[in-house]
């Protein structure tokens, strides 16, 4: 068509600069794309996730120069087999005190306190000494390929010191000498100690290593999440189980000033877009107290399972230290959690746990006794909870075979799940099971009223024969 183009609309063609005439006159400006930007020099390869960072988030080599950062942070630049890295670092004695705990206080507890927090045995004999505690702030919460780990804060105790040191990204292109430094303490530690560290941070750094085609010096480290057992404990007397709520009620520490999560990834963004390091300063700050707050919450929690009576405890951190204890096999501790949770103001909903679960746990130290005791008192009392009457009904079933009595309590419970407001806080099938044992029950009663009586006819001259004159 002599080098002219065409455009087709609705099933005609028009000539291609007269549709551009026309959208021009309507207002329509044409759409342009920046040109494609090359690696930055010295890159081996493409930056992986570099496509992801927000519009004009450039690597800090092509921003304006910023002072040095040494000159805000207590820090220096570390060589490294991948370039050069920026480290900050902290020392503190072991009698620090951050809140209400010293830093010495998990040195000082048993061996198998490890053991315990991590629920595992894996950590029996692991050398506390040789801790490594980390956190992580990065670019984002999703995380995937193009979230960075931008900070990383590595506690470690050296002597008689407790040292924070944080490793930070400058720019892009350092990636790599960050995590050839982290794995230089990943090496010389035995285990890792974190809060949610193995949901997010520890696959986040394993991810930063396969795309820096790199690996981390242990594959599979040992790692104790403090999250999970902090939650059992927690969990039903504060709102959030989050590290500054725990601070705050568990160890007493509160902070000022702190900078808020979700604002951390602009903060380095804005950084390097050629932002100052000002800025970042708070990031720094929340990220060293989080190291610090990890060994006190060790700490805290292991004195905790170490001796539970000498910690002022509310009913409900009582219930959940109970709850622990049971799930470390160790029942006795746990009837003394539960007998202490229900002496102290306690929520309805969680006193009829309690008492739920304490007679299992008398019944697991073999206390049939007194779990029968409960059970019968709660039964006297009338009481609208449904498991005393079931857990009757069992024993007169199975142990003392009273079929009739076991009815009974049958029909009290099967009338309590007829309340909507009972019903909704029993397992789905609660009826449909009570019904089926009321079944059984009476087949087994019809069974025994028709069974022939089996008495024993004696002749009159064995039984003469047998007395003596």
């Amino acid at each position: 068509l002599g080098g002219r183009r065409l455009v087709h609309l609705g099933g005609s063609s028009i000539d291609a600069a007269h549709f551009r005439d026309r959208m021009r006159a309507m207002g329509v400006q044409p759409l342009t794309r920046p040109a494609p930007r090359d690696p930055p020099e010295g890159m081996p390869f493409p930056a992986p996730g570099l496509d992801s960072l927000p519009d004009g988030a450039l690597p800090a080599s092509e921003t304006e120069t910023r002072p040095p950062l040494e000159e805000a942070l207590p820090g220096a630049w570390h060589d490294t087999p991948h370039g050069r890295c920026f480290a900050t670092e902290y020392r503190y004695t072991l009698d620090h005190q951050h809140g209400s705990v010293p830093l010495a206080q998990l040195l000082d507890l048993p061996d198998e306190t490890l053991s315990h927090l991590g629920r595992n045995g894996d950590f029996a004999g692991v050398d506390r000494r040789r801790l490594l505690f980390f956190d992580t702030e990065t670019t984002g919460l999703a995380g995937g390929t193009g979230t960075y780990v931008f900070l990383a804060g590595l506690g470690f105790f050296d002597g008689d010191s407790f040292v924070v040191r944080q490793l930070f990204l400058p720019d892009l292109q350092s990636e790599r000498a960050l995590l050839h430094a982290f794995n230089d303490l990943l090496g010389r530690s035995a285990c890792l100690v974190s809060f949610n560290g193995r949901a997010f941070d520890w696959p986040l750094i394993e991810s930063r290593f396969t795309l820096s085609r790199m690996r981390p010096i242990q594959g599979a480290p040992l790692h104790l999440d403090l999250l999970a057992p902090a939650r059992r404990v927690w969990k039903d007397r504060l709102p959030s189980c989050a590290l500054g709520s725990l601070e705050a009620h568990a160890l007493h520490f509160r902070r000022r000033g702190d900078v808020p999560g979700w604002l951390i990834p602009s903060l380095y963004f804005q950084y390097l877009r050629g932002g100052g390091i000002n800025a970042l300063l708070p990031v720094f700050e929340h990220n060293r107290l989080d190291v610090l707050s990890l060994l006190a919450l060790a700490g805290y929690m292991g004195s905790l399972l170490q001796a539970p009576d000498a910690a002022n405890l509310e009913s409900a951190e009582c219930y959940g230290l109970a709850r622990l204890y049971e799930d470390l096999d160790n029942y006795e501790a746990a009837v003394r959690c539960y007998e202490r949770a229900l002496q102290g103001a306690i929520s309805p909903a969680l006193r009829a746990l309690t008492l739920q679960r304490l007679p299992l746990a008398h019944k697991k130290l073999s206390h049939h006794h007194e779990a029968l005791r409960i059970w019968e008192e709660l039964v006297a009392r009338e009481t609208t909870l449904v498991f005393p009457y079931i857990e009757l009904a069992k024993h007169y079933e199975h142990h003392t075979r009273e079929y009739a009595q076991a009815v009974v309590l049958v029909n009290r419970a099967l009338a309590l799940c007829q309340d909507p407001w009972v019903r909704a806080t029993l397992p789905r099938n609660t009826s449909a099971d009570l019904e089926r044992r009321r079944v059984r029950l009476e087949a087994k009663i019809a069974r025994a009223a028709a069974r022939p009586s089996r008495k024993k006819t004696v002749p009159a001259d064995t039984a003469s024969a047998g007395s003596l004159p």
